[in-house]
């Protein structure tokens, strides 16, 4: 209900503009940088779905093809977790207004050893968002966004089906010609629903803040803190994220990003996405 409301506000605005009005706003600057590099927080994917990742304040139309990995290895509880996948994602900008987006994981290969070792290759999660503008001006740029991740697996959820919402809110500031500041803050939550055991719901936050450095305009460095609470644990992780990020012409768009959690309950030691995508928009 949150996506589709936010889908018809943005609609409606965007429906109201008259063609002038519309023309005179694609003339003024916005704060999005005209750039196929990819803008925003850190990829990098703690949990199933992009589930926790923040979205990105600027809008585009695009496809993109990414690969991530995630893993936990503890040898002294002779424990580990390697989760490797291949994702295919896009989003449709809609006057700049609204943004629809939505990613499948196509393959997910996941090993779990332990004293009893699983595997499993198949199909992930899908997600499905969509995103609202509040505020583009004077460099500044604030938006809502909503996601919903979907139970798609081909066997890997046994006897409980995961349902997760999350909603959040993303702020950038055009700081200086190389400098570009964000931050989010979300809201996490998820139920598994089965036939043999009760509904557990969660709920947590996360809440994050970086910056991206910008060298030349085909090339930008990205670091932030990242924050989890109350999902997993009181203090799910604290963690370091980074990457890099090049624009290959007008088009074409190559995103790196890491993620390290260094405290709280998160098993993981790091998590990353190397992914690329094409713009079909005016970048």
């Amino acid at each position: 209900m949150i996506l589709i409301a936010m889908l018809i506000a943005g609609s409606g605005r965007a429906e109201a503009q008259s063609e002038s009005v519309q023309d005179e706003h694609e003339d003024e600057a916005s704060s999005c940088p005209r750039t196929s590099r990819q803008l925003g927080l850190s990829t990098a994917s703690l949990l199933d779905g992009m589930l926790g990742v923040p979205r990105r304040a600027c809008f585009r139309t695009e496809v993109a093809l990414a690969g991530d990995a995630y893993l936990i290895a503890e040898p002294r509880e002779f424990y580990g977790n390697i989760r490797i996948g291949g994702r295919v994602s896009g989003s449709v900008n809609l006057h700049d207004e609204v943004e629809i987006w939505g990613s499948f994981d196509a393959v997910r290969y996941q090993s779990l050893i332990s004293a009893v070792s699983t595997h499993y290759l198949g199909t992930g999660y899908l997600t499905l968002g969509s995103s609202l503008r509040l505020l583009d001006e004077h460099e500044r740029r604030w938006i809502a966004w909503a996601r919903a991740v979907l139970p798609t697996t081909s066997g890997l959820d046994q006897n409980s089906e995961p349902l997760a919402l999350e909603v959040g809110t993303t702020a950038e500031w055009n700081a200086h010609p190389n400098l570009r500041l964000h931050g989010a803050l979300s809201l996490i939550g998820s139920v598994g629903i089965s036939s043999i055991a009760p509904v557990l719901p969660r709920g947590g936050v996360r809440v994050g803040g970086g910056l991206d450095w910008i060298p030349y305009e085909w090339l930008s460095f990205q670091v932030e803190l990242m924050t989890g609470f109350a999902y997993r644990d009181g203090l799910d992780f604290m963690a370091l994220a980074g990457g890099a990020r090049l624009g290959l012409g007008d088009r074409v768009g190559v995103d790196l990003s890491v993620i390290w959690p260094f405290v709280g309950s998160e098993r993981a030691l790091a998590a990353a996405q190397l992914g690329i995508s094409g713009r079909f928009d005016d970048p």
